[in-house]
């Protein structure tokens, strides 16, 4: 039995290493992303000052960006990530180097959840169970100066249990919640997400005109999606099915990386499968080898500690992914349920599932000078149109994946409090360049509605106004 339960979840230090490299690289290049808009994101000066959300919410918030709310402050915390983030990437000190990016990862999910999207969850818990694993035992600076002995053996513990499971998770509840809609059993699905504004690439907006085509790549996705967890867990044939399940699971985020521009998803996701690589992949196509296995060595009192905490986190994430396949998705009782908001576990991989109830439109920002001058301040052209937004008008507006969630989630009407500060927002960075005859007094936020679910019907337009306030003085 043990034998078994070793062969599948179960990592090898090779593949252990390969995710450490994989998984610091994602963080840093998400880490780059987001310092795009630092300023829009996490600073006073922006959509979300520290003391808007510290009235919005009745629990503690444990997040060292709300120590600060200066752009130099939260600066700082970006480049201390960036920093723990390099050490992680080389393996230099890597436990702390790991502990800490989960830290500051977790701080900056905190600082401003509107920003959060499955991506960042994704890479949230992967740095979650990293911490418990000995992700420096292999191709690191630590084994090469001596700091920790090099891994010869398989590494199984709760953690590689967990992290195993993670990707498992994903695909699964992803798949079959998928099943539970009718977009995906009528094979409209990628024709409704196509729709979304700013989200098709050039190709995805070319196979518009193919309905056929996309009810026939819809199933595809379903099916590989489908296919990908059972063929990961199979407990027989394990090292080439679970190589078919990665060679599935990359195929399938190259395929939507050609038609979807979702920021770093696809990488995110690539590097979460990396731990299924077994040591058959090393021994046959590469030249890394490892040493002559050591007897294995008795666990100490921190290793039981830490394999008691990870056995705890588990089992709070294996009952929110059960729960996420029931079509009600049913939550947890409240005292389990507020656990899993605050250790930010309660997840649902529920991707795409509801296409025809996800958000397919676009936002105005109109400013009216004192003269009755419009500006269309997202692209600062001096005229304001109810057109579609090009791809590159949409790139400007919405320079990076943060933004994409933030405007998705902002039209919500629990969100109310927060629109005053999006319009100052924009008051403030159009004024604070803008020649004097040209500053605005008046903002106007618009959501532009659009339904277009099914090929067979036209679409929809509705307009909807978020807000419409004078700006601030000065």
């Amino acid at each position: 039995m043990r034998t078994t339960l070793q062969k599948l979840f179960g990592i090898d230090p090779r593949s252990l290493a390969a995710f450490r490299i994989g998984l610091a690289l994602v963080m840093l290049a998400e880490l780059a992303s987001r310092a795009r808009t630092l300023g829009a994101h996490y600073t006073r000066d922006g959509v979300m000052p520290a003391d808007v959300l510290r009235e919005m919410t009745n629990v503690p918030l444990l997040s060292l960006h709300l120590l600060g709310d200066s752009w130099g402050f939260q600066a700082g915390l970006f480049l201390l990530s960036g920093l723990f983030g390099l050490m992680m990437l080389v393996g230099w000190h890597t436990r702390w180097a790991t502990v800490l990016c989960l830290a500051l990862t977790y701080s900056l999910h905190v600082r401003n959840p509107l920003t959060v999207q499955h991506s960042d969850l994704m890479l949230y818990a992967m740095l979650l169970w990293a911490a418990f694993l000995p992700l420096g035992g292999f191709a690191s600076i630590d084994v090469r100066r001596a700091r920790t002995r090099q891994s010869t053996r398989v590494v199984f513990r709760v953690a590689s249990v967990a992290l195993v499971l993670q990707g498992v998770f994903v695909y699964l509840v992803a798949a079959v919640s998928k099943t539970q809609y009718a977009s995906w059993q009528e094979g409209r699905a990628l024709f409704t997400v196509l729709n979304k504004t700013g989200v098709a690439r050039a190709l995805g907006e070319h196979l518009l005109d193919f309905p056929d085509l996309l009810q026939v790549l819809t199933y595809a996705v379903l099916a590989t999606e489908l296919a990908i967890a059972p063929l990961a867990l199979s407990p027989w044939y394990t090292a080439r099915l679970r190589g078919l399940a990665i060679l599935l699971a990359i195929a399938l985020q190259a395929g939507i990386f050609v038609l979807l521009d979702l920021g770093l998803f696809q990488p995110i996701a690539c590097v979460l499968v990396i731990p299924w690589l077994p040591a058959q992949f090393w021994e046959r196509f590469t030249r890394f080898r490892l040493p002559r296995a050591r007897a294995a060595e008795r666990p100490g009192v921190r290793r039981w500690i830490g394999e008691a905490g990870a056995g705890a986190l588990l089992t709070l994430v294996v009952l929110y992914n059960v729960l996420a396949l029931f079509p009600s998705y049913p939550r947890p009782p409240a005292a389990i349920h507020a656990a899993g908001i605050a250790l930010r576990l309660d997840q649902s991989w529920r991707m795409f599932s509801n296409t025809d109830g996800s958000p397919q439109g676009w936002f105005i920002v109109a400013g009216r000078t004192a003269d009755r001058r419009v500006f269309d301040i997202l692209t600062g052209r001096p005229e304001v149109s109810s057109a579609p937004p090009s791809r590159a008008a949409w790139s400007q507006a919405v320079p990076n994946s943060a933004w994409m969630v933030y405007w998705r989630q902002i039209r919500a009407p629990r969100f109310a409090a927060l629109k005053p500060h999006l319009a100052d927002y924009f008051c403030r960075r159009w004024n604070g360049s803008a020649e004097p005859r040209s500053k605005i007094v008046q903002i106007e936020i618009v959501y532009m509605a659009k339904q277009h679910y099914d090929p067979a019907l036209p679409p929809r337009l509705e307009p909807r106004t978020l807000i419409r306030k004078a700006c601030p003085a000065g």
